[in-house]
């Protein structure tokens, strides 16, 4: 059910395999060769409103990738986000992906939005950080702190971050604090492969 005084709004939701990336050459290769990509799929369909990436398609969800943050994570306009909003001007499309961001207080897991014209519209670092089985995320990257929401063809939008969804605390306040009417739930998964055939 569409909204009060909203349009309908067209959602490109991507996948992404991404390699082992240990360098920042790689993860710019990664990034250049997924926006290439998504441009390909894109040319010829009709117009995407938004394309939705996950948590992290930066770089491999890995402790061996985190270890090396110091050289992986970006300031908010690095390469990838360079890169990205090159992708949202081509396309004219609101492009929503995540990476490791640094920051003052240390390393954000962060979803950053750029809108049709490649420009910085907001930037969510993940609120509650997932730290059991493979996920050590408490060991390298420091939460957030605040909410980020957006308008786009009247809708109010919001990314969350994987393990944020098991707060339901978040979706109830973006959504009765502050009119939010679609959330972007972006995550990441670690591949277990222990039942693998």
């Amino acid at each position: 059910m569409l909204c009060q005084n909203t349009s309908a709004l067209t959602v490109l939701a991507c996948q992404a395999s991404v390699p082992p990336v240990q360098i920042p050459s790689d993860r710019d290769a990664h990034v250049r060769a997924l926006c290439d990509r998504i441009g390909r799929y894109l040319d010829g369909t009709d117009t995407v409103d938004i394309i939705v990436l996950p948590e992290l398609c930066t770089m491999e969800y890995s402790a061996g990738a985190f270890s090396h943050l110091d050289s992986l994570a970006e300031p908010i306009d690095g390469p990838s986000t360079q890169a990205f909003s090159q992708l949202a001007q081509e396309s004219g499309a609101m492009v929503v992906f995540g990476m490791a961001r640094s920051t003052r207080r240390g390393f954000a897991i962060s979803q950053l939005v750029v809108d049709g014209a490649g420009q910085m519209v907001g930037c969510y670092d993940k609120m509650h950080l997932c730290h059991y089985g493979t996920s050590t995320e408490k060991e390298f990257f420091q939460a957030g702190e605040r909410v980020v929401f957006f308008d786009l063809k009247g809708w109010r939008i919001a990314p969350i971050i994987c393990y944020d969804i098991r707060i339901p605390e978040l979706s109830r306040t973006l959504a009765v604090i502050y009119d939010v009417n679609l959330l972007l739930h972006c995550g990441v998964y670690f591949r277990d492969e222990s039942f693998s055939s």
